[in-house]
């Protein structure tokens, strides 16, 4: 069976009915592109530039099929994005997607299992991989990648999670963060059903300052309480309908002393017919709380890796338990400063660890695991650069030392081409450090070549 890879990253991002625009929908436009890497065809919101689909085509060594809806979404992010929405709409896209696919034998692989995604494997005629329809539609999957029913779940099985309460509406959010930072100095808040980081908000007494809401003597005139400051912060900080709509977790601030953390693994698994396969442990790279790229496999002790791996399998046997046998579950967690492994949140869908894993597995079938993948989505250039530019610079002979060199097996291979001003690669070593000198002379090229827009 081959796969088209439906990349309908939307229905991750506005998972309460939202609608995803602004920043979150130039985000999924920018994001979905990994798709093209994730199967032997893709379905995205828009096609990319023919340029990008030869550069994959020769990394893969065949053709990648894409498709996209004809009222393809639009890049400024104004208007509500939605995927499957008018592909169910184009019929005519619908018909090429049945008759490709019934010739090449596809099933849909979505990015986040959804009820449309049924609807045009039958349209289509085409099998859905992962869970059933009617797991589904009893919230199976929306319950497993809502953080607080993570977090009980995790109690429930004797897995360590922040200490943390669990609150509705923005004065109960801002009333439960007040008591926290009173607790611990600091406060966490993170959206049950936020994506990519977004949905999550610190609150540290640097913070405040930056905010123009420092810690005063009591000795000034007028001295604002710590309640008080974290209340005004909050007050012009939750804007967000979802921050009104959402449970949030209001929890301590893993940040500083032997708490603070120090590595963030995910633990990468598949499961089929009812068994959990382990696919891979990677550690995220976060920027400003949010993730960007991610290392694979982890290098922690493995101490810690066989208790992370042992708290994650224990998770997904839980999850089996309740109906969920198919598809693909991420479990995500924090190495602290004290050894402690605390667990964070699980995903019951794909997710930005998917697409390297996919990528080894398709470039090295016999040794996948021998090799070390480093990602970053993003990688800053001039806001308006050219997937051209990129390639003529991947030419010279400095670029050629960087990019993707199939004979080697090793190199940089560009997964999201220039877009709103980042650009995003995966990286294939033999080793660690040989994937982090090749990551430091991508961002070193890249700050000196495209710096100017071409």
């Amino acid at each position: 069976m081959t796969t088209l890879f439906v990349g309908n990253l939307d229905q991750a991002m506005g998972t309460d009915g939202t609608p995803v625009i602004g920043s979150r929908s130039r985000k999924c436009l920018a994001v979905s592109l990994r798709g093209i890497h994730c199967g032997d065809a893709a379905l995205l919101y828009q096609k990319p530039d023919e340029r990008y689909l030869e550069y994959c085509n020769g990394v893969y060594g065949s053709r990648i099929q894409v498709y996209a809806p004809r009222l393809a979404a639009k890049p400024d992010g104004e208007d509500p994005l939605s995927l499957l929405g008018p592909v169910l709409a184009d019929s005519e896209l619908v018909s090429r997607l049945s008759a490709h696919g019934l010739a090449q034998g596809w099933e849909l692989e979505p990015f986040l299992q959804h009820q449309q995604v049924y609807e045009l494997g039958r349209k289509a005629g085409l099998p859905v991989a992962g869970v059933t329809e009617e797991a589904l539609r009893r919230g199976l999957v929306s319950s497993l990648n809502s953080k607080k029913e993570f977090q009980i779940a995790c109690r429930e099985l004797d897995i360590p999670v922040p200490d943390s309460v669990h609150v509705k509406g923005t004065n109960e959010v801002i009333r439960a963060a007040v008591a926290a930072f009173a607790k611990y100095g600091s406060v966490m808040l993170r959206q049950a059903h936020g994506a990519g980081g977004i949905g999550n908000l610190f609150v540290t007494e640097e913070v405040l300052a930056k905010a123009g809401l420092p810690l005063e003597a009591e000795s000034d005139a007028g001295r604002r309480s710590t309640a008080e400051r974290v209340t005004a912060y909050l007050g012009k900080k939750l804007t967000d309908g979802r921050w009104e709509t959402d449970d949030v977790l209001v929890e301590e601030c893993l940040y500083r002393g032997d708490r603070a953390v120090v590595a963030s693994p995910t633990v990468l698994m598949r499961i089929t017919g009812g068994v959990v396969r382990l696919i891979a442990v990677s550690l995220r790279i976060e920027r400003n709380g949010r993730f960007i790229g991610s290392e694979t496999p982890a290098d922690l002790p493995r101490a810690i890796t066989d208790r992370l791996v042992r708290h994650a399998v224990r998770y997904a046997r839980h999850a089996v338990k309740r109906g969920y046998t198919e598809g693909p579950l991420n479990f995500q967690a924090g190495v602290l400063a004290n050894g402690e492994v605390v667990a964070f949140e699980s995903d019951a869908r794909n997710s930005g660890d998917t697409h390297p894993a996919i990528m080894r597995q398709r470039l090295f079938p016999d040794n996948c695991s021998g090799m070390v993948t480093l990602s970053n989505d993003a990688i800053a250039v001039a806001p308006k650069t050219s997937f051209s530019k990129v390639l003529v610079y991947l030419k010279t002979d400095e670029g050629r030392k960087i990019g993707w060199n199939r004979d080697l097996a090793e190199g940089a291979i560009v997964t999201i081409p220039p877009i709103d001003g980042n650009m995003g690669v995966v990286i294939f070593s033999m080793t660690h450090a040989g994937a982090a000198g090749l990551m430091e002379a991508i961002q070193e090229a890249t700050a000196r070549e495209f710096t100017t827009v071409g």
